[in-house]
């Protein structure tokens, strides 16, 4: 298994109510043939905020299920999380993880 992870870092605009992040998960095992294998990859998406709040979803290929994919690009459907603002140019991280499960050549991203 491989492990990929991105953070950032980020301030919501001044008098914003909430911060959005829109995502998709991707992965050439859908139109490699794999789904429904054991190489089955995962992602997890995790919004935080400096008040304590947060979102988090985490899935895999299999757990979203075929339909949730195009098949062409193995591309998933855009999903988004959404957390409240507390307070005036408040502070978020975001963090991005990718696991590829069981072999390395088909990628997920």
């Amino acid at each position: 298994m491989v492990l990929q992870t991105v953070s950032r870092i980020f301030y919501s605009q001044t008098a914003a109510n909430q911060v959005n992040v829109e995502y998709q998960f991707v992965t050439s095992e859908v139109p490699g043939g794999f789904f429904g294998s054991r190489y089955n990859d995962y992602f997890s998406v995790i919004l935080r905020s400096e008040t304590g709040q947060y979102a988090m979803k985490s899935d895999s290929m299999n757990g979203l299920g075929i339909t949730e994919f195009d098949n062409s690009t193995g591309a998933s459907k855009w999903y988004k999380i959404t957390l409240p603002v507390q307070s005036n140019q408040e502070m978020f991280r975001l963090d991005l993880n990718v696991a590829n499960v069981g072999d390395a050549g088909f990628d997920s991203q």
